[in-house]
């Protein structure tokens, strides 16, 4: 397989989000807690191919809040 660069087999370019879901299948207006997790096709792309051994980059912009930096956590790439 070709690199980009030399450094990356891949380089996913998009965007991830955070998904909010109501516990015990409320409707979001009635929810007293909910759990976050992301999603996003290239960030999961990039996170799968990375567990299989290719040398991934994930490309997008998130918020500068802290539902950005719970995506770039659990995406990989906040400290």
């Amino acid at each position: 397989m070709s690199t980009v660069n030399g450094r990356y087999d891949v380089v996913c370019i998009g965007e991830s989000m955070v998904l909010v879901t109501p516990a015990n299948g409320q409707r979001l207006a009635d929810a007293r807690g909910a759990a976050l997790t992301v999603a996003g096709a290239e960030s999961t792309v990039a996170l799968y191919l990375a567990d299989l051994g290719h040398r991934v980059r994930w490309l997008s912009r998130v918020g500068a809040d802290p539902l950005g930096d719970h995506v770039l956590h659990e995406i990989g790439y906040g400290g």
